[in-house]
């Protein structure tokens, strides 16, 4: 099996998951470089994604901003945000697509990351896409063992990405630019873990 077909099975792993949860961190360079996420999934129809930094400017470090995009069942597809202690603004989007691209860089990326492993119809280029795919040595990724697979994206730069062994989800997503650098990293979780991690963005209903 090469890389391209590896990362086919990754995808295929997502799309037949009942239940999925995580949280995680992404880092870049740069003020302001680090955002916090949480990801609740159910395949009956429920998806929420949760993103909240600080201000860049770090004296006012306190001051945080809050984004959530989602779906419940039947419902439209929604979006809320919120500054520090502004009111919550939500909107109904077109579709969960527009939903995550809008998250996208608001989210610094991750949002896109976990949509186009979970939705065919999230636009994009998702992993297996890459060019110059390559398997490379395994390693251990907050005590799970995990393949580790690099590739390039012109104009966008290197990718190295790890999926846990065992159950071929994604635990570490790194990439190098000319100019800098993004390192995401995720754990999966438990529903009574995540229920815990979502008590963090009060103000934001679903």
């Amino acid at each position: 099996m090469n890389a391209s077909s590896f990362l086919e099975l990754v995808e295929a792993r997502y799309r037949e998951l009942h239940d999925y949860a995580d949280h995680g961190q992404v880092k870049r360079a740069g003020p302001g470089g680090e955002c916090n996420f949480t990801t609740d999934y159910h395949q009956g129809g429920t998806f929420r994604f949760r993103a909240w930094f600080g201000h860049p400017y770090r004296p006012l470090r306190h001051m945080i901003f809050r984004h959530e995009i989602g779906m419940d069942q039947s419902k439209a597809p929604y979006s809320v945000s919120q500054f520090h202690e502004d009111a919550a603004q939500r909107r109904e989007e077109e579709s969960l697509a527009m939903a995550i691209a809008g998250a996208t860089g608001i989210s610094h990326g991750s949002a896109h990351t976990i949509g186009t492993l979970l939705f065919q119809d999230v636009g994009g280029m998702p992993l297996k896409n890459w060019k110059r795919l390559r398997f490379r040595r395994m390693r251990d990724v907050d005590g799970v063992l995990c393949i580790t697979i690099s590739g390039r994206r012109p104009s966008a730069g290197r990718m190295l990405a790890c999926f846990g062994a065992e159950d071929l989800l994604l635990r570490r997503l790194q990439w190098k630019f000319t100019k800098g650098h993004r390192s995401e990293k995720r754990r999966v979780i438990d529903k009574a873990v995540f229920t815990s991690a979502s008590s963090a963005l009060p103000g934001i209903a679903a």
